[in-house]
């Protein structure tokens, strides 16, 4: 496994890079802020430094796919940001089957970041399954130019019913990201 990580992640960091290039100033300097915390090589854990305030949110997510979606509620509620914490409550209630739930924290972040977020929207309707709605939101941060959608290639894939789909491949493509 890790000599497929050392061989992705330049490959990664180079289509970030040509992808950086599509984006408008401000969202320039957005996306570096954000990749500053986490460039790839760096083996920072969240003990050693307070990288980003997201990181009981990514936890949460990763023990949803872990298959410990109890837990990763309670990793979810300890995020101190609101709209970490609630893109990660959408995706863990939605894995604890409350849809009800993780409908209301989808819509609570469609209706405040449609315009700044819409690669997040989409990840959360890839995991429930909803093709037709997660491609709608990837149009939509490829038309924004959302400076975070380059990390589909390392997350959204991991959903099968968006990895089989031509329109991924296509896309990936599109941001000169391995297929």
């Amino acid at each position: 496994m890790s000599k497929l990580l050392d061989e992705a992640l330049p490959l990664v960091e180079a289509a970030r890079r040509r992808w950086l290039e599509t984006l408008s100033p401000e969202h320039q300097d957005l996306s570096q802020a954000l990749q500053g915390a986490l460039l790839p090589g760096d083996r920072r854990t969240p003990d050693a430094a307070p990288l980003v305030d997201e990181t009981h949110g990514d936890i949460a997510e990763e023990m949803v796919f872990d298959k410990r979606p109890e837990k990763a509620l309670a990793e979810a509620r300890l995020e101190p940001n609101k709209d970490v914490r609630t893109k990660a409550l959408a995706i863990v209630y939605y894995s604890l089957g409350r849809k009800a739930d993780s409908d209301a924290m989808l819509t609570e972040i469609e209706t405040k970041h449609a315009a700044d977020k819409a690669a997040d929207i989409a990840f959360i309707y890839a995991f429930r399954g909803e093709t037709e709605r997660a491609f709608q939101w990837l149009n939509r941060a490829s038309l924004q130019h959302d400076p975070t959608l380059f990390l589909i290639k390392g997350n959204i894939g991991v959903l099968p019913n968006i990895e089989r789909e031509p329109r991924y491949h296509a896309l990936l493509r599109e941001m000169h990201l391995p297929d």
